[in-house]
């Protein structure tokens, strides 16, 4: 799938609407693009501000207990009007330019009015006769993603490899339909990337240049193999690489839908072993007026994290409360990064990012999309934040690792 067919699934897969097969492909795209991942991020902020709007509003609007009792019960009912409304909100098909302000806080007054038995209405002042009514406006609901006519799977043999292993690999797709499909080209081209860097291809399977007919219940099936060589024949460093294919597209009548099938990851593993540590570190660096902390790593047989803390300038943490929502991750204050280990440099991509006390937290790994774990017998690691927010980096962190 697309980024923009994706972004049009993660409304619904934040409320857990979305169909099985519509959640393997986002879940299987989300590690692998950055921009889907901060649209995520966004759209779950998104939600929760807005719970947190609506429900003040609430109890501005109504002094009764009961009566906010009422409201709190629909809050977390999985189907309320909220989650109707948060979606229709956040939906791309709501691009409407002319809403204004005044026009959605009459859409939410309208909303907790019209809640049943709740009591009185909330007083609202009439407007001024110098002020014109704001125009009505008609938002098309959003139209729920169609089923896909095909399910996919990817079996690798082994995730984990000793270098000079063979790599091998099936991807098949399953017809679900009760017409034929049709997938071209095919077969399709399976591509080898290192495990954070999607666009350096570092292997390439050809495809083929014909289409395939999928029958109802037919599944077809793609083998893949690799020797762990680059395109130049050299054997690849240890660490996390990803398959998947190349774009294809599936017709079913004049229905057309392009996309990449869910790839895998694999791990070529160190011969003498990968480092299990873990320790704090607690070591700050100021860099153009930003001071951030690394304040942990931790060190796995398969993976690296990195923990990171810093307070933007004139930050002002939210309040906390009783019954108040969590805050939103700030997404303003990504950042991106990279990890040197005894000379090799390796993408780190961009970070997690959550509240934490006064500051702000910064992840990297710990997730789907695991960082490269480090050899048991490394002397140094260096950790660069190479862009935090709109600040301009980098920030340097030396650990000794022996």
């Amino acid at each position: 799938m697309k980024c923009e067919d994706i972004n049009d699934l993660l409304a619904a897969y934040l409320d857990g609407e979305v169909t099985p097969e519509e959640k393997t492909f986002v879940e299987a795209h989300l590690p692998s693009c950055p921009q889907c991942r901060a649209e995520l991020e966004a759209l779950s902020a998104t939600q929760v501000g807005l719970r947190g709007v609506l429900k003040s509003m609430a109890e501005e609007a109504s002094s009764s207990p009961q009566a906010w009792e009422k409201v709190r019960v629909r809050l977390d009912a999985k189907d309320s009007w909220l989650d109707r409304l948060h979606r229709l909100l956040i939906s791309r098909t709501w691009q409407v330019a002319t809403v204004t302000a005044t026009v959605v806080v009459i859409v939410v007054v309208a909303a907790i009015w019209q809640f049943g038995g709740v009591g009185q209405a909330p007083s609202i002042p009439a407007p001024s006769p110098t002020v014109p009514t704001p125009p009505t406006i008609s938002a098309p609901a959003p139209r729920p993603a169609p089923p896909l006519p095909f399910g996919v799977t990817v079996v690798p043999e082994e995730p984990h490899y000793l270098p000079g292993e063979e790599v091998a690999i099936k991807l098949s797709i399953t017809s679900t339909s009760s017409e034929p499909i049709t997938l071209s080209p095919y077969p399709w081209e399976i591509v080898v990337t290192p495990g954070e860097d999607f666009d350096q291809v570092l292997f390439s399977q050809a495809g083929g240049t014909q289409e395939k007919e999928i029958k109802p219940g037919e599944t077809v099936t793609v083998e893949f193999a690799w020797d762990q060589k680059d395109k130049t024949g050299k054997q690849v460093v240890p660490g996390w690489y990803n398959i998947r294919s190349r774009e294809i597209t599936v017709r079913q009548g004049g229905d057309r839908l392009t996309m990449f099938t869910p790839g895998t990851r694999v791990l070529i593993q160190y011969p003498q072993g990968a480092m299990e540590k873990s320790f704090d570190v607690n070591q700050s660096q100021t860099v153009n007026g930003i001071t951030v902390t690394l304040e942990r790593v931790e060190l796995t047989v398969d993976s690296s994290s990195f923990y990171f803390f810093f307070i933007p300038p004139d930050y002002t943490a939210p309040p906390p409360g009783p019954g108040s929502p969590p805050p939103p991750p700030p997404t303003w204050a990504m950042a991106r990064g990279e990890y040197t280990i005894d000379g090799i440099t390796k993408n780190a991509d961009t970070s997690g990012v959550r509240i934490e006390g006064d500051g702000i937290k910064l992840v990297w790994g710990g997730g789907p999309a695991k960082l490269d774990p480090v050899p048991s017998d490394a002397g140094k690691l260096i950790f660069t934040i190479t862009k935090l927010g709109d600040w301009q980096g980098p920030w340097e962190f030396k650990v000794t690792l022996r």
